[in-house]
């Protein structure tokens, strides 16, 4: 209990597609997609599908790592001719 005598709250370890979608900033068809593909990790409990905290931040680091990867400036110059 915290010191106002409420129960602290607990923490999430899952979130619903939306509820993921949403922490993410996405939408829920992509978030959807993106875990039909196998791009997120997600289980069912019953028929409500989950993705783990885990699982998201997996995902976020992934990400990062690909973008720390793409090279900037690789499109060729070209000369305008007028």
């Amino acid at each position: 209990m915290t010191e106002s005598g409420k129960k602290a709250p607990i923490e999430r370890l899952a979130l619903s597609i939306s509820e993921a979608a949403e922490a993410l900033g996405l939408g829920d068809d992509m978030v959807r997609g993106m875990a039909d593909r196998g791009e997120i990790v997600s289980f069912y409990q019953g028929r409500r599908r989950l993705i783990s905290i885990k699982a998201i931040h997996a995902w976020i680091a992934a990400k990062e790592e690909e973008a720390s990867t793409v090279t900037l400036g690789t499109r060729p110059y070209t000369k305008r001719v007028k």
